[in-house]
């Protein structure tokens, strides 16, 4: 017998009387869940971060203060 043969028939989810192995099938779940929260906890990161920064951005102030160029002394 091939090792992965062995090995996919020692993590299948189904034993050979047709039962479902519980542990294995409480393992997957547990990871489906986890994988799954993990992308709704950086979806709602990345929201929070450019809504922040649109309201940081928004921000202006009453004076702007910007460097002038001398001139010439034309008019021009």
């Amino acid at each position: 017998m091939t090792l992965a043969l062995f090995i996919a028939r020692r993590l299948s989810l189904r034993t050979a009387s047709g039962k479902t192995q519980s542990g294995i099938a409480i393992a997957v779940t547990g990871i489906a869940l986890s994988v799954i929260v993990m992308l709704l906890s950086i979806a709602v990161m990345m929201g929070f971060k450019n809504e922040i920064r649109h309201k940081i951005m928004g921000f202006d102030s009453q004076i702007t203060i910007s460097l002038h160029a001398p001139s010439d002394g034309r008019d021009g």
